[in-house]
């Protein structure tokens, strides 16, 4: 008999260690519609200066990227050999740029490690740019090797590369996805 036809009360619970390699074993996400304002989900500027010097971080080598939290997701895993698949998408805004700067996105596991698109994307971003910039993507999996609550944060940043070319910067919007998968 397929799972699906037996009764919710008939069913034994499936223990996330038994689960096969590949299974969602919980899923959890945040996010802010850039597209429009509603009761649940209003629209949002958060606006930062990207300055220099910076000093690398979140287990980074690149320095003089200027970092802002957007979203943060705790998450505790049910075994402690998970994989945590994470998605994130920063809707910017409208700004000046600068010719020798850049921004993007990143992902942190506990701020000590992190997921990254590329060293310096969207390099340059001077004002020759009119509009909104394009949304910023990243994707990645952290390995876990323990059970405990990990804090997952999305971040936005601004690269500059000297202090004559600091730059404002401003997003307007955010998804942010985190997946745990069974091994």
């Amino acid at each position: 008999m397929a799972l699906s036809t037996i009764p919710n009360n008939m069913q034994e619970a499936i223990a996330s260690g038994n689960l096969p390699a590949g299974t969602p074993v919980q899923y959890l996400s945040d996010g802010v519609n850039a597209g429009y304002a509603s009761p649940t989900s209003p629209i949002i500027n958060v606006a930062w200066t990207a300055t220099h010097p910076q000093s690398a971080l979140y287990g980074t080598d690149i320095a003089n990227r200027t970092y802002v939290e957007t979203s943060a997701i705790t998450i505790t895993p049910k075994t402690s050999s998970s994989k945590l698949a994470c998605w994130g998408t920063i809707a910017w805004s409208s700004w000046s740029g600068s010719g020798t700067g850049a921004h993007g996105c990143i992902i942190t596991l506990d701020d000590t490690s992190m997921i990254q698109s590329g060293d310096f994307p969207r390099y340059t971003n001077d004002g020759a740019h009119y509009g909104y910039h394009p949304e910023s993507h990243v994707y990645g999996t952290f390995t876990l090797s323990d059970s405990n609550a990990h804090t997952i944060r999305l971040r936005a940043y601004g690269y500059c590369e000297n202090s004559s070319t600091q730059f404002l910067l401003r997003y307007r919007g955010y998804q942010f996805m985190v997946m745990e998968v069974s091994q």
